[in-house]
Formats: C-alpha cells, structure tokens, sequence
C-alpha cells in the first residue's frame, strides 16, 4: 500500500499587536515584526531609520538594486473571512483598545495547501 505524503507545516511566529476588525467583512488588522528581536518595530517607536535595500527579482535584472533610509511607519498583515468563537471577542476587543498590547502571533500553514498545484487552483 503506498504511503500518504506527508505535509510540513509552515510556520512564522512573531512580536505583533492587534490594530483593527471589522465585524460585517470578518477582517483583523495586525501590526506584526518578525525580525529578530523586533527591531522593525523597535524603529517605529523610536523613530530610528532602518537601511532598505530593493533587489528586483531575475525578470527585472535590468534595473539596479535602489537603497533608501527611513523610519517604520508598520508592518501590517489583514486578514479576511476571519472566525473568532464568540467567547474570545471581548478579548480581541480589549487588545485592539489597549494601545501598548503586545502579542505574539503564533502564524500556520500546510506547505501542500499553498504551493501543491493539485490541492490548490493550479496557480502556483
């Protein structure tokens, strides 16, 4: 009998706080830094300029890679269709609310699902 392939888990955990939600599109807003230690973040709050170097990717050699200086402003991750068990709203709520709420995201996906062409839409 063959074997099922396994799925490998894709994961990403970072600092972040939770900015915004919107009940009738179920959309949460996170502010989120998965650099270590946050320093991202950390040039927003102290308003510290970070170096950002744009490298085009191989179908645009053509165009020299650009450095620029500046201050974060955010780092944002929506999401949409979002369920929250009724339970846990209050304290969504609060963390939006509270303005210093730091939390850590905890972020899960299955390899396959995204980049399987048999388990998605085939686009890849």
């Amino acid at each position: 009998m063959a074997k099922a392939p396994q799925t490998r888990k894709l994961t990403l955990v970072a600092i972040g706080q939770v900015t915004d939600r919107t009940c009738k599109t179920g959309r949460v807003k996170f502010s989120f830094d998965p650099t270590p230690d946050a320093f991202l973040l950390k040039s927003k709050a102290r308003e510290t300029p970070v170096a950002v170097l744009i490298t085009p990717d191989e179908q645009h050699k053509e165009i020299r890679p650009i450095s620029m200086f500046g201050i974060v402003k955010g780092c944002t991750l929506e999401m949409e269709s979002v369920m929250v068990a009724p339970d846990r709203l209050a304290d969504l709520e609060f963390l939006i609310r509270e303005t210093n709420a730091v939390v850590k995201l905890h972020i899960e996906a299955e390899a396959a699902e995204l980049f399987d062409p048999a388990a998605g839409d085939g686009n890849g």
